[in-house]
C-alpha cells in the first residue's frame, strides 16, 4: 500500500533502517484506530453540543448557524476529543526537576542507625543450611 511505502521513507529518514516487516502495519493500525476515535469523539462531541465557542449575538444567544445535527465537526470538538483522548491515553513522564527535588527531600532525613539486636535473629550458623561447612558428618 502506499501509506506503508511512506511509513516505510519516514522511518529510513529518521535513521531507522533495520526494523521487523510487521512494524509499518503496526503504526497504520494505530494510526487508523487512533484516528477514527477521535474523529468519532468529536463528531459526538459536535452532535451534542459541546461547542459553544461561537461569539453572542446582541440578544444574547449564540450566533450558530449549524443546524445540531452532528453532521459537522468544529475545530473546539476536535481539540477537546484530542484533548480528552491525550488525558487518558499517553502517559507523560513525571519532570525531571520535580523529580530530583522529591529525591533531595527525601533523603534530607538520615536514616536511623542499624542497632545490634536489629532484624530477624538467625540461628547459629552451623544450623542455617547456606553456611559454609554444612553436611551431614559432623551431626
Amino acid at each position: 500500500p502506499r501509506d506503508a511505502r511512506l511509513l516505510h521513507l519516514i522511518l529510513s529518514s529518521l535513521g531507522i533502517h533495520s526494523y521487523q516487516e510487521r512494524v509499518p502495519l503496526q503504526l497504520l493500525d494505530f494510526a487508523y484506530r487512533y484516528t477514527s476515535a477521535i474523529l468519532s469523539d468529536s463528531l459526538r462531541l459536535s452532535a451534542e453540543g459541546y461547542n459553544s465557542t461561537a461569539p453572542p449575538n446582541r440578544r444574547g444567544g449564540a450566533q450558530n448557524n449549524d443546524p445540531g445535527d452532528g453532521s459537522n465537526i468544529t475545530v473546539s470538538a476536535l481539540r477537546q476529543a484530542i484533548a480528552s483522548r491525550l488525558d487518558s491515553s499517553f502517559v507523560t513522564a513525571l519532570p525531571k526537576e520535580w523529580m530530583l527535588e522529591q529525591a533531595q527531600e527525601r533523603n534530607r532525613v538520615m536514616l536511623p542507625k542499624v542497632e545490634k539486636g536489629f532484624g530477624m535473629q538467625l540461628p547459629p550458623e552451623r544450623y542455617v543450611l547456606t553456611g559454609t561447612p554444612w553436611g551431614l558428618r559432623d551431626e
